[in-house]
């Protein structure tokens, strides 16, 4: 389960502070390294210390860097890998960014627990929304053959969804990759709402590779399901989600009907 931290920040700045609030405070994530935190600039990396899946996986050490209007997210295989003066070991493009912050006084919502932090920003004066996020996906493999299955995730337009180049992590020989995601929209589309129980079904973001040598299925993200739109709006509630037995989820429409997902599920809702 999630928690849900929501407010409004004057800039991507603020929100960067209010992301520090909530992943020390109120998550119990260790704030490593601040790299920067003046005029203009944020940039901290943070260590997860266990989890749900602590005995599993290192501890993961994600770095949130604000900087002139988007915000980047960033892993790392372990501490000693954190290099303050380059942009991040995984991701450090611009598809591992929110760009959501660009305007002032956008609406934020953080989801999170100590094996995943979902960003989702509403740009207030576009109205679109973006997400971004750091953390373990659910592997298909056991942990001795998928020792770090740890992903970051970007959204560089606010209409891409998971077919693009949203989402990067380390492949089997530790090289950071670009993995991708079916388009599941038709599938969902006919549980929207189910007739049997009035439910909406939810299809999971799995991930794969198919670069020639990279073949592989590899898990799933955390936090997120896929849900037909046609009776959604942004900011919508659902009570619970088809296979899943209890939770509240928060609703996003990336653009369209097609493109739209649902965060959580969280049981717990703080706010500024």
């Amino acid at each position: 389960m999630y928690t849900l931290f929501s407010g409004t920040a004057s800039d991507i700045y603020q929100t960067a502070d209010y992301l520090d609030t909530f992943l020390v405070n109120s998550l119990g994530w260790e704030r490593r390294y601040t790299i920067a935190s003046g005029v203009g600039s944020r940039d901290r990396v943070y260590k997860n210390a266990g989890g749900q899946t602590i005995g599993l996986y290192d501890d993961i050490y994600a770095r949130f860097n604000a900087n002139s209007g988007i915000l980047y997210n960033y892993a790392y295989i372990s501490h000693s890998d954190v290099d303050t003066t380059s942009s991040g070991e995984m991701g450090g493009d611009e598809y591992s960014a929110n760009f959501g912050g660009m305007s002032d006084n956008n609406n934020f919502w953080f989801i999170a627990n100590k094996d995943f932090v979902w960003v989702l920003i509403k740009n207030s004066i576009s109205g679109t929304y973006f997400s971004s996020g750091v953390g373990y996906v659910d592997s298909f493999y056991s942990n001795s053959v998928d020792t770090y299955p740890v992903s970051v995730v970007g959204q560089n337009t606010s209409t891409y969804d998971f077919t693009n180049d949203r989402v990067r992590m380390y492949n089997h020989v530790n090289t950071p990759t670009f993995y991708h995601s079916g388009d599941y929209s038709e599938l969902v589309s006919s549980g929207t709402v189910q007739s049997r129980d009035s439910s909406f079904f939810g299809m999971p973001v799995v991930l794969l590779n198919d670069n020639v040598g990279e073949y592989e299925l590899r898990g799933e993200l955390k936090g997120i399901k896929q849900v037909g739109g046609s009776l959604l709006s942004s900011e919508d509630i659902l009570y619970g989600i088809q296979t899943v037995s209890s939770g509240v989820y928060f609703v996003i429409k990336h653009g369209s009907e097609t493109n739209t997902f649902a965060y959580g599920p969280y049981t717990q809702v703080i706010g500024v």
